[in-house]
């Protein structure tokens, strides 16, 4: 199985680019699974959703921690489909630490690297945080705690 991560800040259009390249992949044949964090089917991914659009520094840390709970369980339901798949996209992954403040999120990416297995393929798909809000008021959804012009900008920056 090629495992791809499809990563980026809210709004730059990770699920469409997952998209296409299920697309893609398809046409040539083969069987994909499509992963994405937060993951609804998943009561990791739910708690993780529900914090998200809770403001405040506690609701932060409790997102966090959901988000690396619902990473190992999509982990786990990929290792346990490797013969139904040729290739498994998540959409979402480690760079999510970018979410966290000043320089944790360094120190969170590195660890997250030596602790967390990682993807063949990895794809950062980037927008300007105008674009990227645009997108994500577009969608007509409660916004997340995240999703505003200020983190948008603070996160690409990480």
């Amino acid at each position: 199985m090629t495992w791809y991560l499809v990563d980026g800040m809210d709004g730059a259009g990770k699920s469409t680019v997952a998209d296409y390249l299920k697309a893609a992949l398809e046409a040539q044949g083969r069987r994909v699974l499509i992963l994405s964090n937060p993951n609804p089917d998943s009561l990791w991914g739910r708690a993780e959703a529900a914090y998200l659009k809770v403001p405040g520094k506690p609701a932060k840390i409790l997102s966090t921690l959901f988000f690396i709970a619902d990473a190992i369980h999509s982990i786990g339901y990929k290792n346990r489909r490797l013969r139904q798949y040729d290739d498994c996209i998540f959409v979402r992954y480690i760079l999510a630490v970018a979410y966290l403040s000043g320089s944790k999120a360094g120190k969170a990416y590195r660890i997250c690297e030596r602790v967390f297995p990682m993807p063949d393929v990895m794809i950062y798909v980037d927008l300007p945080p105008e674009q990227s809000m645009a997108r994500i008021e577009a969608r007509g959804e409660e916004l997340e705690a995240f999703e505003n012009p200020a983190a948008l900008t603070e996160v690409r920056g990480r």
